[in-house]
């Protein structure tokens, strides 16, 4: 049986070269033995050039090193056809704008809208083909029709096809099916239409914290947006649970949820963490997150929540290992039944405890139980400090300074300060699978 590679490698020309994708190597390409020669400080020289080995940067001008590098390869190696994968796309259209050479392109999926390079609104670029997978979870199809209507490029469809396993196409553009004129115009029409987002739309800083407005999360079914974005990293952090109950699909975001803070902190432009509120009467409720898998993710996650909780008007019912862990860092808590009662409203009735069942935190007597989500007799505590007359039992500097020195430790682990810098995992290493399946810190319902 013949390898994968060997079948990709009868559609490739043997003077093919790539310009790859984010965090990949020009080797992974898999297009020519040109490419899989590492470059080397006399390529031009050597008569054996490799292929571009690019950085990860975000927003890139015309005098980065990626597309100066990428002008000299185009200039002196003078490659028949080239293979321009995710951002390697836009790198690509940027370098061929200014190039003396004009190769046959083929456009694997390109990023050129993503904010990978700056000043290629209008590209013009015509020597080639757009390949695209109809369910690619990074790059919206609509993207690279806007591509092909602005160059008169052909686009090609693969259905099914994602943002990876779209490559094996890239020797066999013309297998795909072509997008009609009236097509490609249709999905940037929609697209418009819905004033369609993505995160990286805000150009935030790495690490800021950036308040989603409810007016941009919309859901459009045939496009990867800030929506789908953002239920992602949902659907990571309840997977284990079986999912967030107001938030069942993309479709369902915002529901009645008006407070979205989310961050992205890591090298790609995707959001990382996510904490979801509810504007109520007494304040902003928090009633969910979502995170990537990221240990570190968890980790901002958890130091977000600690500062929005010692934040007057914000307030959340909490149980289990988030509860533990909040009061741990001192955050403060409601004591008085009838306060409790009087946010959650009489549909919402409870059984008032005080001290934890099993002797847990003493120093904190606010516990009650009540049905959630259909759960009869779920042990909660309500956190924070709700706009509520009376809301927050008296918790002067010696109980605050109690409570904080009874848990250094934890403190230390939260707030990044401790030996982990990812946080909340002390000893977990960051997962290389952002989809993988780690639970939830846990988020008040």
């Amino acid at each position: 049986m013949k390898s994968l590679f060997e079948n990709w490698r009868k559609f490739i020309n043997e003077d093919d070269a790539a310009f790859h994708g984010f965090k990949m190597k020009p080797t992974q390409m898999r297009v020519s033995p040109q490419c899989d020669t590492p470059p080397n400080d006399n390529q031009w020289e050597t008569g054996e050039p490799g292929c571009p080995q690019f950085t990860d940067d975000r927003g890139i001008d015309s005098s980065h090193e990626d597309i100066v590098e990428a002008i000299e390869f185009l200039d002196n190696v003078r490659p028949a056809n080239l293979i321009a994968y995710s951002r390697g796309g836009a790198v690509a259209l940027a370098a061929l704008a200014r190039s003396k050479h004009s190769p046959r392109v083929t456009f694997v999926a390109p990023a050129w809208r993503r904010g990978w390079v700056n000043g290629i609104e209008n590209p013009t670029y015509s020597n080639g083909v757009i390949i695209h997978g109809t369910a690619d979870e990074f790059v919206p199809l609509w993207h690279s029709a806007d591509l092909s209507l602005k160059t008169g490029m052909p686009l090609y469809v693969f259905e099914g096809m994602k943002h990876v396993n779209i490559l094996k196409y890239k020797g066999a553009p013309q297998s795909g099916r072509e997008l009609t004129q009236e097509e490609k115009q249709k999905l940037v029409n929609a697209s418009n239409s819905l004033n369609e987002k993505v995160f990286a739309d805000y150009e935030a800083d790495k690490g800021e914290w950036v308040d989603v407005p409810v007016s941009d999360i919309k859901s459009d079914p045939d496009n990867i947006d800030l929506t789908d974005e953002l239920y992602a990293l949902i659907d990571i952090a309840y997977a284990p649970i079986g999912g967030h109950f107001d938030f069942p699909e993309a479709s369902a975001l915002p529901a009645d949820h008006d407070r979205w803070l989310a961050m992205d902190w890591d090298e790609d432009p995707e959001p990382d963490v996510l904490r979801i509120g509810r504007d109520k009467p007494d304040g902003i409720k928090m009633t969910g997150a979502g995170h990537d898998g990221q240990s570190k993710s968890k980790g901002h996650y958890i130091r977000k929540t600690i500062e929005l909780l010692s934040t007057p008007g914000y307030y959340a019912e909490m149980s289990k290992r988030i509860a533990d862990i909040m009061i741990g860092s001192g955050v403060p808590y409601v004591g008085d039944p009838e306060v409790v009662q009087s946010v959650l409203g009489p549909g919402k009735p409870i059984n008032w405890l005080g001290a934890h069942p099993e002797g847990k935190h003493p120093e904190y007597q606010g516990w009650y139980r009540r049905a959630v989500g259909g759960h009869e007799g779920e042990l909660k505590i309500m956190l924070g400090t709700p706009n509520a007359s009376g809301a927050v039992e008296e918790q002067n500097e010696p109980f605050q300074r109690t409570v904080r020195a009874k848990h250094p430790g934890m403190k230390k682990r939260l707030t990044g300060q401790g030996p982990n810098e990812h946080g909340i995992d002390h000893g977990v290493k960051k997962t290389s699978n952002k989809r993988s399946k780690s639970a939830p810190p846990g988020a008040g319902g």
